[in-house]
């Protein structure tokens, strides 16, 4: 089936449509609102939400980790650095 797999081509080739899309993206997340043609902003919104939802699940499985693991603490005997040594 080809549920999909349309994408708007916006007269250019495959190439300049990814670089397009690419600073699209990248200007939206730096300034939180672009000013482009609607054609434009149609295709790149599926592009955006992907991207979007891809950092909040690498954001939530980051912070999960985060809190899962115990505190970090020195090892018993564990030899400081001669620039501690300074500060006894």
């Amino acid at each position: 089936m080809r549920h999909l797999k349309h994408h708007q081509s916006l007269g250019v080739t495959r190439e300049h449509r990814a670089a397009l899309l690419s600073n699209l993206a990248a200007a939206l997340i730096r300034r939180g609102r672009i000013e482009t043609t609607l054609t434009k902003a149609r295709a790149l919104r599926p592009f955006i939400e992907k991207v979007i939802t891809k950092a909040k699940k690498a954001a939530a499985a980051r912070e999960k980790r985060f809190h899962s693991s115990p505190p970090r603490r020195p090892a018993q005997g564990a030899r400081r650095g001669r620039h501690h040594a300074a500060f006894q």
